[in-house]
């Protein structure tokens, strides 16, 4: 059940949705996250690189 109301909608589910998230709950807001994808298919591109941040070669 969705809640009647919100401080901060925040739309996806990747990496970076879920930092906003997290940062707003920090600061004491009501936070919602909203993902298209199916379960199994979430998390943006995230997903593709499995958590991994990208390297610049020296």
């Amino acid at each position: 059940m969705l809640p009647t109301s919100v401080n901060v909608i925040v739309v996806g589910a990747g990496n970076a949705a879920f930092c906003a998230a997290l940062a707003a709950a920090e600061h004491g807001v009501s936070v919602l996250v909203l993902e298209r994808a199916p379960e199994d298919e979430s998390g943006g591109n995230s997903r593709f690189t499995t958590g991994r941040r990208a390297a610049q070669q020296p």
